[in-house]
């Protein structure tokens, strides 16, 4: 870790769920910010990527990295951690990614340029092997990157199942619960037609 590095398990106590938890909440902003916007299918590159579904990923990865080293001040309600809880557990169903499939993308990629071309060579070239319902599997990379292009798309096994909705739905809940201050991002009050 280099000395301009902030160590994510040093956690002030200026927020309810400390400073992580805050710095957790303005990721999950910028994603939820992501994930609003429209997407103009010419503003896509030749794989099919904009730059907004390359930011999400990144963001996702930074978030995910964020969220174990989260620790909850006394002023933090056992049912606000509850709640908490739920919110991630239910944000985490409804990505295209399993657990195990997220935790390789912190540990083995880390921290990724937000560009598709970093991404291809970051995360899609990577294979690994990981244990996930109790079967050793190896993940590839690439395949992270389609499952995320039809994701984002809701193509493929996504159409029709909304997960992206609840995706956004419950990234708001986490942003209200970890930096309650910042306003909701304009492209999700665009999105869902909220006055504000």
């Amino acid at each position: 870790m280099g000395s301009h590095e902030i160590d994510p398990t040093s956690n002030k106590w200026n927020h309810p769920y400390g400073d992580t938890g805050f710095n957790a909440g303005v990721e999950a902003w910028d994603l939820l910010d992501f994930l609003s916007r429209h997407i103009d299918p010419e503003a896509c590159d030749s794989h099919g990527w904009h730059d907004d579904d390359a930011d999400a990923l990144a963001t996702l990865i930074e978030f995910d990295a964020l969220v174990p080293h989260i620790r909850a001040t006394s002023g933090v309600s056992v049912e606000e951690m509850a709640e908490f809880d739920q919110g991630l557990a239910a944000f985490g169903a409804a990505l295209p990614f399993t657990e195990p499939e997220r935790n390789w993308l912190v540990k083995s990629v880390g921290s990724v340029d937000a560009d598709y071309e970093s991404l291809s060579i970051q995360v899609g070239e990577r294979e690994d092997e990981i244990i996930t319902a109790g079967v050793r599997r190896v993940v590839k990379g690439h395949n992270l990157l389609d499952q995320w292009l039809a994701w984002r798309r809701q193509t493929g096994a996504y159409a029709g199942q909304g997960t992206l909705d609840l995706a956004r739905e419950t990234l708001r809940s986490i942003v209200e619960l970890l930096a309650p201050d910042r306003p909701l991002p304009a492209s999700y009050t665009i999105l869902r037609q909220i006055s504000v």
